[in-house]
């Protein structure tokens, strides 16, 4: 019987998203700049999803963050003068460990900087708390207005019967 094998577990890096926003006001043939400015972020990540209708795009710079030995906020300035310096563009940066941080953080962001939350579940609620609920991306006014889930207090229904399997026992 040999033993096993245990490798050191490698800390995972929590997963990081970018998301960019071109300001391409004035500009003319946006289409082709828009595929010169996509190749610029082609040298950072491969991972990208691109909005064309209004010049955005989320990067997934997890690998990134390893292989260029950068933190989140270092690689997005890195994109941002990589940018203005090949096409005189400027932009916008607002990150977080998911795409709909990442948009929060680009929405609070003044143009031409940069917002990068923290990856730990402190600083996220810190981020989220003193906004209202409309500000995530998808809620509006009224689902808003729902009365809003209570994790601690949760109660059966009362018109629903428990089962025998909700209650403990079984037959």
């Amino acid at each position: 019987m040999t033993p096993a094998l245990s490798a050191p577990s490698a800390a995972r890096r929590p997963r990081t998203v970018l998301r960019i926003r071109y300001h391409l006001a004035g500009y003319d043939g946006r289409d082709l700049l828009s595929e010169q400015l996509l190749a610029v972020v082609d040298t950072i990540t491969p991972v990208c999803q691109p909005y064309p209708q209004d010049y955005t795009a989320d990067l997934d710079i997890t690998g990134a963050l390893s292989h260029f030995r950068r933190t989140p906020h270092e690689l997005a300035v890195i994109l941002q003068l990589r940018t203005i310096a090949l096409h005189g563009v400027r932009t916008t940066v607002g990150g977080g460990r998911s795409p709909m941080l990442a948009t929060m953080g680009l929405a609070v962001t003044a143009p031409g900087h940069v917002t990068v939350m923290a990856p730990d579940d402190a600083s996220v609620v810190e981020f989220l708390r003193p906004r209202p609920l409309t500000a995530l991306p998808g809620i509006g006014r009224a689902t808003a207005k729902i009365r809003p889930f209570r994790r601690h207090q949760h109660r059966p229904h009362p018109r629903r019967s428990r089962s025998p399997t909700a209650t403990g026992t079984r037959p």
